[in-house]
């Protein structure tokens, strides 16, 4: 091999190396997000500024996963955070999740039932599903669509009909699990 093919070469392996490095561990360099009551409609209202684009913020709530949770394929799960346990209470935030034992992953055994997944936190703890936590992520606010109509809640959970309004469509990304201290 010639010089210049070893540079390219070793430079290479180093931003590959690099970008495992980053990238793997299951995110376990994310930030805890700033505190928000989705029952006070506070997430909602942060969705009606782009200016709130890439903020961090969390919620406390109890994992739940509504719909067939598929071990073995490549889709990462939807996880929902409630107010309750066992998807009992408000709904407070939806995100997906990957699927693994590393930090701020869930595990899935092959045969299972919601008692049997394990998550795993920041530090790469195992926590049950029945546990209490902090969820934090990032808003991925898309203000390059059109704004949605929205209408927050009562305190029943119940749509405020007389109160609708505009919000960008948002994902919540880059998700960090805690304990509650």
């Amino acid at each position: 091999m010639k010089h210049s093919q070893l540079t390219h070469l070793f430079l290479a392996t180093v931003i590959i190396t690099t970008s495992a490095l980053v990238c793997g561990c299951g995110h376990a360099h994310l930030t805890k997000g700033t505190l928000v009551d989705p029952l006070q409609n506070q997430l909602l209202k942060l969705e009606t500024n782009k200016a709130n684009k890439g903020k961090r913020v969390s919620v406390i709530g109890y994992p739940n996963f509504t719909g067939d949770i598929k071990t073995g394929i490549n889709d990462d799960p939807v996880l929902n955070v409630n107010s309750e346990r066992d998807g009992k209470g408000r709904l407070l935030a939806s995100f997906t999740i990957p699927f693994g034992k590393g930090a701020n992953e869930v595990h899935v055994p092959e045969t299972f039932t919601n008692h049997d997944i394990v998550l795993y936190d920041n530090d790469g703890l195992k926590h049950s599903y029945a546990e209490k936590l902090q969820f934090s992520f990032t808003l991925s606010i898309q203000d390059n669509r059109t704004r949605i109509t929205q209408y927050p809640l009562n305190a029943a959970g119940l749509p405020i009909m007389d109160s609708a309004i505009k919000v960008y469509p948002t994902y919540l990304t880059d998700i960090r699990i805690d304990k509650i201290q």
